[in-house]
C-alpha cells in the first residue's frame, strides 16, 4: 500500500501527494459520495485535463471516497480522490487528496487535474457553478509551471503517432 505524506496546498506542482481542500458539509456521507460521484454539469470540470492528448479518466465510488484515476498514453498518472467521513448528526467532512503516479514526467496532467478538481468538489458540495475564469488563470500557472514536461510529452506523442520509419532502396536499385 502506497503511504505519502499529504501537505495542505492550494496548488501543487507535479509530483508528490496533496491535501486540496477541506470542509466540512450539513449533510450525510452517502449523499456527498453521490453528489461528488454524479456531479451536476456546472460544477463539474474534472474532464478538462482530458484535452491533453491520449488522456483518459475513469471514475469510481466506494462508501468513503470517489476517485479519478487519469491516464496518458495508456499509463495512469494522476490519481484524485474526494474522502467522505461521518461526522454525526447530517455531518461529513470532505477533503481531497491527489497522487502525482507518472514514472516518466507527465505530472504536468496532475497539476491540471489539482486545479480542476479542488474546484469541482468545491463547487459541488456548496451548490454552486464552478468558476472557470479562475480554473483557467490556475491552469495557466500550471502550463507555465511544466512546460518543458509539456512539449517533451507532446513531442513524444507525436512520433508515436507517425508513421513507422522504413527503409526505402532508391528507385532502379
Amino acid at each position: 500500500m502506497r503511504h505519502a505524506l499529504c501537505l495542505v496546498l492550494s496548488l501543487l506542482p507535479a509530483g508528490g501527494c496533496a491535501r486540496l481542500f477541506a470542509d466540512v458539509v450539513h449533510q450525510p456521507k452517502s449523499v456527498i459520495v453521490n453528489q461528488l460521484h454524479y456531479m451536476p454539469n456546472a460544477a463539474n470540470l474534472m474532464a478538462l485535463p482530458q484535452r491533453f492528448p491520449s488522456s483518459t479518466l475513469q471514475v469510481t465510488a466506494t462508501a468513503d471516497e470517489v476517485n479519478w484515476t487519469y491516464s496518458l498514453g495508456g499509463k495512469e498518472v494522476c490519481r484524485f480522490t474526494a474522502h467522505v467521513a461521518d461526522e454525526g448528526q447530517d455531518r461529513s467532512s470532505v477533503w481531497t487528496t491527489s497522487e502525482d503516479i507518472s514514472s516518466d514526467g507527465q505530472g504536468f496532467l496532475c497539476g491540471a487535474v489539482n486545479v480542476a478538481g479542488k474546484e469541482s468538489v468545491a463547487a459541488t458540495i456548496e451548490g454552486r457553478a464552478a468558476d472557470r475564469q479562475k480554473v483557467e488563470t490556475e491552469l495557466a500557472a500550471v502550463v507555465v509551471t511544466n512546460y518543458a514536461s509539456m512539449q517533451k510529452s507532446i513531442a513524444k506523442e507525436m512520433t508515436d503517432m507517425a508513421p513507422p520509419k522504413t527503409q526505402c532502396r532508391e528507385y532502379g536499385s
